[in-house]
């Protein structure tokens, strides 16, 4: 699929926002045993790539300065950096490698994290039961699935890359990235939280809590932002979600118990009213 964006999160954006965003497209996810011990000369990296240790440490050097990620740990390598690999026999890594564009296609080559920001600050620490461990979770299952998952790595990989840009101290972006995202932080913010509750009910009061804010001024936000409720949005989230599952194969009793609904027939009610067409339309499994 050469479209590897979250076309879900675009579908609840409002029509005239004015801000700018990048888009973050998979270009490989891979899941790696090194058998014996390997040194990948120094290169230049065009893309971002986030490296994953599952087993023993990952070692590195960046920009000249040598680093070291333990299992639990992330590190993200940025387009521009001169990367060199130290890889040890028996460990096991993920590597997730986005490519950043903008609306218009332009391939971002930029700096996301300052300069002049120590290299050691690219690692970071994936505290359990995050959105960003849970996004990991999902992702490994359905990468490693016979046949292969319904909701799309693809999708994962991009609210796994905005999770983690939101954890970054703003201090650190660059100012270019900084300025071309513009409030798309908090649009991925909500995405990653709604992808962690696909099965459950929406608690507004939880989500508002998970971002520092009042219940009022989330509400407030989520009008200016997707001119809808957080209900509304949570709902019509699910539906676009169920319409790539049934694009995929998969049938309207799957992608209903996929997404936490009970009933099927108000599962399809529901799809109707937001996305116009009868799910069975879209499954060739109905």
């Amino acid at each position: 699929m050469q479209h590897v964006t979250l076309h879900f999160i675009r579908d609840l954006l409002v029509e005239n926002s004015r801000k700018k965003r990048l888009e973050a497209q998979l270009y490989r996810f891979s899941k790696i045993n090194i058998r014996e011990d390997f040194h990948f000369p120094e290169h230049k990296h065009s893309n971002c790539e986030i490296i994953i240790p599952l087993s023993d440490k990952y070692e590195c050097k960046l920009n000249g300065t040598i680093l070291s990620a333990a299992p639990g740990e992330l590190l993200m390598i940025q387009p521009g950096d001169l990367h060199e690999d130290f890889y040890h026999r028996e460990g096991e890594l993920i590597f997730i490698v986005l490519t950043l564009s903008d609306f218009s296609g332009r391939v971002w080559t930029g700096e996301i994290m300052k300069s002049n920001v120590s290299p050691t600050q690219r690692t970071r620490l994936i505290e359990k039961n995050s959105a960003t461990s849970k996004i990991l979770e999902v992702m490994l299952s359905l990468a490693s699935g016979n046949p292969p998952g319904t909701i799309q790595v693809e999708k994962l990989a991009e609210a796994f890359f905005w999770e983690f840009i939101s954890s970054i101290p703003q201090d650190f972006l660059s100012d270019a990235f900084k300025g071309i995202i513009g409030d798309s932080a908090f649009q991925n913010q909500i995405s990653s939280f709604f992808m962690s509750k696909l099965k459950g009910q929406l608690d507004v009061n939880e989500l508002a809590a998970t971002l520092g804010m009042s219940k009022r001024a989330l509400e407030y936000k989520f009008r200016e932002s997707f001119n809808s409720s957080p209900v509304q949005t949570f709902t019509a989230y699910k539906m676009t979600v169920a319409e790539q599952m049934l694009r995929q194969g998969a049938s309207v009793k799957a992608a209903a118990a996929e997404l936490g609904f009970k009933d099927q027939f108000y599962f399809s009610t529901a799809f109707k009213r937001i996305k116009g067409v009868a799910p069975s339309r879209l499954s060739p499994n109905s």
